[in-house]
C-alpha cells in the first residue's frame, strides 16, 4: 500500500510546475519564464506601509508549484535580486546591487524568454525599469494601482518609484498610464511635474469599461509606439473582498476576474511585455491563501499566453 502511495505521490509531483533557481555558473541554462523576485519590503516600511510583502514571492511561487504543468509552459527559473537584510542595512546600496544583479541575469536569458517580476514593495519596479532602460528607450508602463506612487519625498521608498525613474532617465521616450487611481489616496503634489503621465481614476476606468465588463485595448491607452510594455499590478488595486492581504487596502477596488481578463488581453495584444506584481502581503492572507492562489493563477494564465518577451 505504501509503495502505491509513493508512486502516486511521485507521479503527481512530476505533473506540477517546476521551479529552478538561477545559477550564474550555468549561463547557458535557458528558461521559458524568468522570474525576477525582490523579497523585500524596506521601501514599504519607509513609506509607512505595513510590513510583510517581503514574503510575497515565495508565497506566490509556492502556490504556482501546486498547479499542473502544461506542455506549452517549458522551464521556469527564478532569480532573487535582493533581500530584506541587505536593504535594511543600506537601502540605497542594496537597490544598486539589485540592478547590477538583474542586468547580469538578463544577459543569460533566451531571446524568447518571458519575464515576470515579483515584489516585495512597489519600489522594486524602479529596479526593473532601470534594468530595462539598458536595453530599451521606448518603455510604456501601465500601472494598475489606487496610488500614483509619484510622491515628492527626496528619499526613495515604495511611494515614489515612477517619479525617481522618470527624473533620472532623460532618454526615456515612453508613457506612464495610471489606471484605477483613487484621488483620496494621493496628495496634490503627486500629480505634478511627471513627464508622460496620464491618469485614469477608478470612476473613469469603471465608466470606460462599462463597469469593469469590457477590457480596454492598448490603442485606447497608448499614444506612442513602444519597444516593450510593462504592466505593473499593485495588489492594493484589487477589491478587498478578494485581496485583503496587501500593504495598503484601497477603499475602491477593482474586481479580480476583470483584472485577469484585462491583463491577459494586453498580453495577447503586445509583442513584448513584462508583468510585475507588487505589494501582496501574505501575513494578512486567510487560511486558504486565497490572495496568493489568485495571483499564481494569473501568472499561470499569463505564462500560457507568452509572446516574444
Amino acid at each position: 500500500m505504501s509503495q502505491d502511495w509513493k508512486a502516486v505521490k511521485t507521479k503527481r509531483a512530476l505533473e506540477k510546475v517546476t521551479l529552478e533557481q538561477w545559477d550564474p555558473h550555468l549561463t547557458s541554462k535557458k528558461s521559458d519564464l524568468l522570474v525576477y523576485s525582490s523579497p523585500s519590503d524596506k521601501g514599504v516600511q519607509l513609506n509607512l506601509g505595513r510590513l510583510g510583502a517581503r514574503f510575497a514571492p515565495q508565497a506566490i511561487l509556492s502556490q504556482l508549484a501546486t498547479l499542473r504543468s502544461d506542455p506549452k509552459m517549458g522551464k521556469l527559473i527564478s532569480a532573487s535580486l535582493c533581500d530584506y537584510a541587505s536593504e535594511n542595512e543600506n537601502y540605497q546600496k542594496a537597490i544598486e546591487d539589485s540592478m547590477t544583479r538583474g542586468q547580469e541575469v538578463w544577459k543569460t536569458k533566451g531571446e524568447n524568454t518571458s519575464v515576470l517580476h515579483l515584489g516585495g514593495g512597489h519600489d522594486h519596479i524602479y529596479v526593473l525599469l532601470k534594468i530595462l532602460s539598458q536595453q530599451y528607450q521606448k518603455i510604456s508602463i501601465i500601472n494598475l494601482d489606487p496610488h500614483l506612487d509619484t510622491r515628492t519625498d527626496d528619499f526613495p521608498h515604495s511611494g515614489n518609484p515612477f517619479r525617481r525613474f522618470i527624473k533620472e532617465n532623460k532618454k526615456w521616450q515612453g508613457e506612464l498610464i495610471q489606471l484605477g487611481i483613487n484621488p483620496t489616496h494621493n496628495s496634490a503634489d503627486s500629480y505634478k511635474n511627471i513627464l508622460g503621465m496620464k491618469v485614469i481614476n477608478y470612476d473613469e476606468f469603471s465608466k470606460k469599461t462599462k463597469f469593469f465588463q469590457n477590457e480596454l485595448k492598448l490603442e485606447e491607452l497608448l499614444e506612442k509606439d513602444y519597444e516593450i510594455l510593462v504592466v505593473s499590478l499593485d495588489c492594493d488595486v484589487i477589491e478587498s473582498s478578494l485581496m485583503e492581504a496587501v500593504s495598503s487596502v484601497s477603499f475602491k477596488g477593482i474586481p479580480g476576474e476583470f483584472l485577469r481578463r484585462q491583463i491577459l488581453h494586453w498580453r495577447e495584444e503586445s509583442a513584448k511585455s513584462i508583468l510585475g506584481i507588487y505589494e501582496y502581503n501574505p501575513l494578512f492572507d486567510n487560511l486558504s491563501n486565497k490572495g496568493s492562489r489568485f495571483l499564481a493563477s494569473i501568472i499561470y494564465d499569463w505564462w500560457l499566453r507568452r509572446g516574444e518577451s
